[in-house]
């Protein structure tokens, strides 16, 4: 962090502007914050551009560790479960197994399905492990490059992560581009910057039509209400701010709003996805001991 700050402060005092010297260190700086800075050199209201761009990054790390928590969790908790039961399954069910191989019984054909599938467990344990975590990475690789237009796509139509995502992007889309207009930078390129912040391919689409929507002299409402992933609202609210010269009020009350919407979408998430993760785990479960205790009070009866 020092040899960069006295590359900056070196550039400087080449000559060069304060925004430039950032620019040259993209991987510590990100755009918007560079061009953030381009708009406070040029309007003469750098501390004002300043504060703004600090509270901005103090919300998008705020919303982002909620919505990654959200999705996170219950991913955590299944793969916790799932390796629990196929630990339980390959280390504790063979002691049944030998123990009712001793006495020679008939066991029920749910319980022989469950000891085979723990003798694979027991005996194959390295596949059983292995392919799983395999076809995580490769799933997680591939939405992170080629597939990650599809993926995004695809949580839109899941209706129980949409709705979170959905407005997460509305409430990022609306705070960053109302930073942006208010703070002197020209529409056209505030969607430039928009279209590379965003990590969103829907997102980007939108931004790519509503580029070639403001060129044509359209306006910025049109596309926004035909995109597949912001709401209604937005187009209004913007229509309104184009309408009224207030773009950049309309936009940050529509952050705000889509703020607390995404607070109370992911405790909502949190309160149903729990109890339904820990229903199908008892389900589980039930079903493991009724294998095992169905056989062992037959045992028990034929003794008696």
């Amino acid at each position: 962090v020092g040899q960069l700050l006295v590359d900056v402060r070196r550039n400087v005092e080449s000559g060069e502007t304060f925004a430039a010297s950032l620019g040259k260190h993209p991987s510590v700086f990100p755009p918007l914050f560079v061009h953030m800075v381009e708009a406070g050199e040029a309007s003469g209201t750098m501390d004002v551009v300043l504060d703004r761009v600090a509270t901005h990054f103090e919300k998008e790390v705020e919303v982002r560790g909620k919505v990654k928590g959200a999705l996170v969790y219950p991913a955590v908790l299944v793969g916790v479960a799932a390796v629990a039961i196929m630990a339980l399954m390959g280390f504790v069910l063979p002691t049944f197994i030998d123990m009712f191989a001793e006495f020679g019984m008939e066991l029920p054909m749910v319980t022989r399905l469950l000891f085979g599938y723990g003798k694979s467990v027991q005996n194959y344990w390295y596949l059983h492990f292995g392919v799983p975590a395999l076809i995580i990475v490769t799933l997680i690789r591939y939405i992170k490059g080629p597939g990650k237009s599809w993926w995004d796509h695809l949580l839109l139509r899941i209706k129980v992560f949409g709705s979170v995502v959905r407005k997460s992007q509305t409430a990022q889309f609306a705070r960053t581009f109302g930073m942006l207009v208010q703070s002197g930078v020209p529409m056209l390129q505030a969607l430039d910057i928009l279209d590379r912040l965003s990590d969103n391919a829907v997102v980007r689409e939108t931004v790519v039509e509503a580029k070639a929507s403001v060129r044509d002299g359209v306006g910025l409402a049109r596309p926004l209400r035909q995109s597949q992933i912001f709401p209604p609202m937005l187009a209004h609210m913007v229509a309104i701010g184009e309408e009224t010269g207030a773009l950049d009020q309309m936009l940050h009350k529509t952050a705000d709003f889509y703020d607390r919407e995404v607070d109370q979408a992911i405790q909502s998430l949190t309160a149903m996805i729990e109890p339904a993760i820990i229903l199908v785990i008892g389900v589980f479960a039930a079903f493991i001991v009724a294998a095992i205790m169905v056989p062992m009070f037959n045992m028990a009866g034929g003794v008696m």
